[in-house]
């Protein structure tokens, strides 16, 4: 017999052999079983992060270190909204050109009735950068579920009023203010809210 026909031969002997090797290697007790594929809304789970005052707000003071909150100029003939005694208020930085700002806006006021009947009470006060009157009674006669709103009097000033709240240079609006009942500014947030922030600011009312 010649040296290649052995070798041929000999072929599908080493194969099953190596076959029968793997298929012990994976029957071992001691090998670990494959993790299971990890299901995408686990994923996002595992993301998730509890809810944080800190995370949430770009500036943040407790009650002995927190400012007075003061409104900016208003436009001629606007008053300051009154607030209501041993409440929260959540002043709401907009305009009427800001995308996101009136995109979140009938979600904040669906929060406030949330907030109230989880025991936040809470009252929702709007100022608008808009340059003129005209721009803001125009948005609300479309859209009256904005139930009032006041306009600062120097749009151009915005940047050092949201610096005066403890933001920096750039900040953008919509900026969402959190004063507790005593007056006193504990939260700013600079940019738009989404649906996963409501436990924050349930935490920024509870405090």
């Amino acid at each position: 017999m010649s040296a290649g026909f052995r070798s041929r031969a000999l072929l599908p002997m080493l194969g099953a052999l190596l076959c029968a090797q793997l298929s012990t290697a994976g029957c071992d007790d001691d090998a670990q079983p494959a993790p299971a594929p990890t299901r995408r809304v686990d994923a996002v789970r595992a993301h998730e992060r509890p809810p944080s005052v800190d995370d949430f707000c770009d500036a943040h003071a407790d009650a002995a270190s927190a400012k007075p909150f003061a409104w900016p100029a208003l436009a001629p003939g606007a008053a300051e909204p009154r607030s209501t005694p041993g409440r929260w208020r959540w002043v709401n930085l907009w305009a009427t050109w800001c995308h996101p700002c009136v995109t979140e806006m009938p979600m904040v006021f669906s929060w406030k009735d949330r907030l109230n009947a989880a025991g936040h009470p809470v009252d929702v006060q709007l100022l608008s950068v808009d340059a003129a009157n005209a721009e803001v009674e125009q948005y609300r006669a479309q859209h009256p579920e904005v139930t009032g709103t006041v306009r600062m009097s120097e749009p151009g000033a915005v940047q050092a009023y949201l610096a005066s709240l403890g933001l920096d240079n750039g900040a953008s609006i919509p900026v969402h203010v959190f004063i507790d009942p005593a007056g006193k500014v504990r939260c700013v947030r600079a940019g738009a809210i989404s649906e996963e922030d409501f436990d924050d600011v349930q935490l920024v009312l509870a405090q």
